[in-house]
């Protein structure tokens, strides 16, 4: 059991599957065309992280249309089927939270879709793989206390839900490869 199974947000957003945490290799892509999409999402997603750190909404906006972009240019002709199920599901999820951010000026209102986004995020590369190392961060007390999840790439806790209000409450709770 994965400690986000408790953690889903009750926004009216789709939730991620979090149904699949495995460190099996049965679902990892291994085709670098897509895995090097999958480091452009990344980049875009630090994009998002970093805007919220530093309280800046339009840094968000700006990765959350990069997420989007690269999106809809992965070839998951690539894919296994089990992949494209497991890809399918947690990209619903993943557009559906970046274009809430995307289309959002409110960065208080931004950051409610981030936590899902972050989740979903996470699960996707966590099973199909990438090649970057990442670490997955929680914070118990954003979300009205609820906690909120988001990945970075270095083990420095740098909070993006209270930005420099409480830059470096969180902790680790997981990592990729």
């Amino acid at each position: 059991n994965h400690e986000a199974n408790q953690e889903r947000s009750s926004s009216n957003t789709k939730q991620p599957s979090l149904s699949i945490i495995s460190n099996d290799t049965a679902l990892k892509i291994t085709d670098k065309l897509v895995l090097s999409q999958f480091d452009e999402i990344i980049k875009h997603y630090l994009r998002i992280k970093d805007g919220f750190v530093a309280t800046n909404g339009i840094e968000a906006r700006i990765g959350a249309e990069g997420i989007l972009n690269t999106l809809a240019h992965i070839d998951s002709l690539k894919f296994t089927n089990a992949q494209l199920n497991f890809f399918k599901n947690e990209v619903e999820v993943i557009k559906e939270n970046a274009l809430q951010i995307k289309n959002n000026t409110d960065i208080l209102k931004q950051r409610s879709y981030f936590n899902q986004l972050s989740q979903s995020t996470f699960f996707l590369f966590k099973n199909l793989g990438c090649e970057k190392k990442l670490y997955y961060d929680f914070c118990p007390m954003a979300n009205d206390n609820k906690g909120g999840y988001w990945i970075s790439e270095n083990e420095e806790i740098k909070n993006p839900y209270f930005g420099d209000e409480m830059l470096n409450c969180g902790e680790i709770k997981g990592n990729i490869n």
